[in-house]
């Protein structure tokens, strides 16, 4: 069995016609199977750079390559999460 075999019997399977390279012999149902897949892709991508585009929340300033690692807390973490919340309330809540 070939390759060709195995598509045309795939595209039987699903009503469509095996030889979708002419307009005329295009149906709805061929037409149909082959761009609601790519809506949904542009859609999808579309969302997807739609989300990247917002602004992240504003953090303390980070130092070099390590970020906040210097800065990070090791004890009594609420103290200092209630600091920079005093201090970074202003750009969260003008």
């Amino acid at each position: 069995m070939t390759v060709t075999t195995i598509f045309d019997t795939a595209l039987a399977r699903l009503g469509l016609s095996s030889n979708l390279l002419f307009l005329s012999n295009w149906t709805p149902r061929s037409f149909a199977a082959l761009s609601v897949p790519i809506v949904v892709l542009y859609l999808l991508r579309r969302w997807q750079r739609a989300r990247a585009k917002l602004p992240l929340p504003p953090c303390p300033p980070k130092k070099g390559f390590l970020g906040h690692v210097d800065i990070m807390p090791t004890s009594f973490e609420y103290y200092a999460y209630g600091k920079w919340a005093k201090e970074l309330s202003e750009f969260l809540y003008p």
